[in-house]
């Protein structure tokens, strides 16, 4: 039996476990639902320095000068590659919960934007030492 890949192989693939096309579905979804959308891109993590990848980020404002973030991740899975999260227990520098807040005064020139980092104590979102999935992977099985 020959490993040659054959354009049907393709054509199935395709229609079944492209993430990439997972990706824009989800990017023309969000579109179309309002969410103004960006697909793909990098940025910088602001705890360990490195890039980082991203599949769709999108932002909606709601009511008073309330945003929602959104950063979609987007994996074709099925049975025979399920996907593996491996976790550790969470660091308290990661225990913590950001909000940035603007002000928007007529009286000054320019939008003024500020981040407060809120403790765990007061929003226990990421309690320290909670398991938290650091790395994703999709398992395949090894011939």
């Amino acid at each position: 039996m020959s490993n040659e890949i054959t354009a049907q192989n393709i054509v199935e693939y395709l229609e079944n476990r492209d993430d990439f096309d997972l990706e824009l579905f989800a990017y023309r979804e969000l579109i179309a639902r309002g969410w103004p959308a960006h697909h793909g891109g990098t940025y910088v993590d602001s705890v360990t320095g490195k890039f980082r990848q991203y599949d769709v980020r999108a932002i909606k404002p709601f009511a008073n000068s309330t945003y929602v973030s959104l950063s979609v991740e987007c994996k074709s899975l099925t049975p025979e590659h399920p996907l593996l999260i491996s976790r550790v227990p969470r660091s308290s520098l990661d225990s913590y919960h950001e909000l940035t807040t603007c002000i928007d005064d007529p009286n000054v020139p320019d939008v003024v934007s500020f981040s407060v980092m809120k403790s765990w104590e007061r929003l226990p979102l990421y309690r320290p030492d909670d398991m938290v999935g650091k790395a994703i992977t999709q398992a395949q099985q090894i011939r």
